[in-house]
Order: C-alpha cells, then sequence, then structure tokens
C-alpha cells in the first residue's frame, strides 16, 4: 500500500529468513504524474520505532526500537523540465480599456501540466483583439510569467490570446470578450410627495420632473 507519506509492505504469504541470514527487497517506486513539485526533496526511511514490523507468532520477534535507530536512505531531488507552454489563468471577459483581471498567466511545463520553476525564457503575447502595447512580453518569475497590464482598447468578442518564447510551440488561450462599461446613471431630481386617497390613506408618491 501506497500513499504520499507511506509505504507498507504486505505479504500473502509469510517471508520466512534463517537465523543469522538476510533477505534483500528491491522496491519499484514511481511518482503521480500530476501536481509534482519541482525541487522537492524524497527520502525513503524507516523509524527506529513504530517501524510496524511484524512477524508471525511461531517465529522470532522484532526489537521495538531498532538499536542503530531510524535507517535513512539517499535524498532524491525532483528535476521538471519544461517542454512546453500553457496557460496556468486563462484570460476571461474583460472591460474595455482595463487590465484584465484576474492577470492572465503562461508557465514553461512538462507533458503532465508540473511547472518547471527553473524555466526562465521571456514569453510575449500577442491578441487577435486591439491590445494595448501588443505585443507585450513578461519575464517568469519561478516558471510562470504574469501578465498583469493587459488591457485591450476596442470592444471585440471571441478574442484570443496567443503566447511564445522562441522554443516551444506558441499555444492559443481559450476565446473571450471585451466589453463596454457599464453604464453609469445620469444623476437627477426627484420629488416624494405623501398623498391620501378616499379611504383616508397616506401613499407615498415618487416622480421625476419632466426633463
Amino acid at each position: 500500500t501506497i500513499t504520499d507519506h507511506l509505504i507498507t509492505l504486505d505479504f500473502s504469504t509469510p517471508v520466512s529468513i534463517a537465523d543469522g541470514a538476510s533477505l534483500e527487497f528491491l522496491l519499484g517506486i514511481y511518482l503521480n504524474t500530476i501536481n509534482i513539485v519541482d525541487g522537492s526533496i524524497i527520502q525513503l526511511e524507516i523509524p527506529s520505532s513504530g517501524h510496524g514490523f511484524q512477524t508471525d507468532i511461531n517465529g522470532s520477534t522484532f526489537i521495538n526500537s531498532l538499536s542503530l535507530g531510524t535507517v535513512s536512505g539517499n535524498n532524491f531531488t525532483i528535476d521538471i523540465d519544461a517542454t512546453q507552454l500553457q496557460f496556468t489563468q486563462q484570460p476571461t471577459t474583460a472591460i474595455v480599456n482595463q487590465n484584465m483581471s484576474p492577470a492572465v498567466s503562461v508557465s514553461g511545463v512538462d507533458v503532465n501540466g508540473n511547472i518547471d520553476s527553473d524555466y526562465n525564457l521571456d514569453i510575449t503575447i500577442n491578441s487577435s483583439g486591439s491590445l494595448s502595447g501588443s505585443p507585450v512580453t513578461e519575464a517568469p518569475i519561478n516558471g510562470v510569467a504574469t501578465f498583469s497590464t493587459l488591457n485591450h482598447n476596442a470592444i471585440a468578442s471571441g478574442v484570443t490570446l496567443t503566447a511564445s518564447d522562441g522554443l516551444f510551440t506558441s499555444i492559443t488561450s481559450n476565446t473571450f470578450n471585451i466589453t463596454d462599461a457599464p453604464s453609469v446613471p445620469t444623476p437627477g431630481v426627484i420629488f416624494i410627495s405623501e398623498v391620501s386617497d378616499a379611504s383616508d390613506l397616506s401613499l407615498i408618491h415618487i416622480s421625476e420632473p419632466t426633463r
């Protein structure tokens, strides 16, 4: 059984080791393909206490605490190498003449979408719409380039962004729209008056003056 932090070996048939002999186990272990953090360190160990070794009732027993202490293996450092670009944050519908929010971001990733924190090639964004200052270029930080100043100066529908770095194949974003700013109501004056109907009930009458 394997979890993120524990490997448990269960044997359907008890393992028999002669007195004074030893037995070697070879484990083939592989990482998940997604959600891998570049530069993470993996170290396997058998704790000195709580090691979990169990024996058959007819066999020898294990000492509760290993006399030589915790058995630790070598450190293994995970190294992710980017092979392609990916929109980490896709563009969403934005208002004309305003910076896009949330900010669009593009990363250097491996085939499984894991970010290469060492990736440092400048990334350039072009738009099928009317992008101010096009093209816009940003340098990645920890493998991610963030574009916080993308601003379109014309209303449009079905717009896409294209990201390129001069090395990997260019990528195209999801489509989005550039919309007009919401209209702001024109300030005016209203009259509020109290009137009574035939049943002598008080009513509030609200009216706007004729322009």
